[in-house]
């Protein structure tokens, strides 16, 4: 019986311990939304000492630790940055001011994943800009992004699509989705990379389908790609079916 009680107890305190590990498991450097505010703006961020959440008028960069959005809070890009190590909670919004008339959303490859959207990306288009989101390293998208009109999202390294994504269109403006040579897109099997834009598998680049529907040409609005514009899948792409459940090749690589 001592034997046991001493088994408890130290299986108790083992527990007490992870708990506490979980809720300060924080680095100095970290970077978090403090309200909704610019990416650039002196009031919109918290940075950790170590210790504590403190107010900070600087903003986040590669070169920082992790930077999440916290729901309830809507950040705008309004500069050229880039990021790793970086969270959108559920109920966080990133998008993109206005100007400059170009903005680059450069997610570069650092350690694991870079990017995991739980809440909502919007790659903006206005009058005078036309934004990028360029994934160089790895992203997970658990929630949804809208690629507005003559916006791009260009992946270049690893993409996981687990829910949805539109790609808009107006007149001779469309939003693009491009999957670039030796980048990776992986579907599951319920997502979708639809609306009226563009889809470009490029020559090169690594398609994993989960749908049970495969991939299809325009025309046919079923499988994991959707868009009305443009869908095109590359003849020196590569391509893998990986569905939970009995697949078909779909009617997209038959030319």
């Amino acid at each position: 019986m001592l034997k046991k009680n001493k088994v408890s107890v130290l299986f108790m305190f083992i527990i007490i311990i992870s708990i506490q590990t979980n809720l300060f498991s924080q680095s100095t450097g970290d970077f978090r939304s403090r309200q909704t505010g610019t990416w650039t703006g002196t009031t919109t961020w918290q940075r950790y000492n170590g210790s504590t959440w403190q107010n900070t008028t600087s903003y986040p960069t590669s070169t920082d630790g992790v930077i999440t959005i916290r729901n309830g809070h809507t950040i705008t890009i309004d500069a050229n940055i880039t990021v790793d190590q970086m969270t959108i909670n559920a109920g966080g919004t990133l998008n993109y001011a206005s100007s400059p008339a170009l903005i680059l959303f450069d997610v570069i490859d650092g350690v694991g994943t870079d990017l995991i959207n739980n809440g909502t990306i919007n790659v903006t288009d206005y009058v005078t800009s036309d934004s990028r989101l360029n994934i160089y390293g790895q992203m997970i998208n658990n929630n949804n992004i809208e690629i507005q009109i003559d916006c791009h999202l260009n992946v270049y390294g690893t993409f996981q699509n687990n829910d949805t994504i539109i790609t808009n269109y107006s007149g001779l403006y469309t939003g693009k989705f491009n999957v670039y040579s030796g980048a990776i897109l992986q579907c599951a099997p319920a997502s979708i990379i639809g609306g009226q834009g563009n889809f470009v598998l490029n020559d090169g680049a690594t398609i994993e389908v989960g749908s049970s529907q495969g991939i299809n040409a325009l025309g046919t609005n079923s499988g994991n790609i959707v868009t009305t514009s443009v869908r095109y899948f590359g003849e020196e792409s590569y391509y893998i079916y990986n569905g939970t459940s009995n697949q078909i090749s779909g009617t997209g690589l038959f030319k």
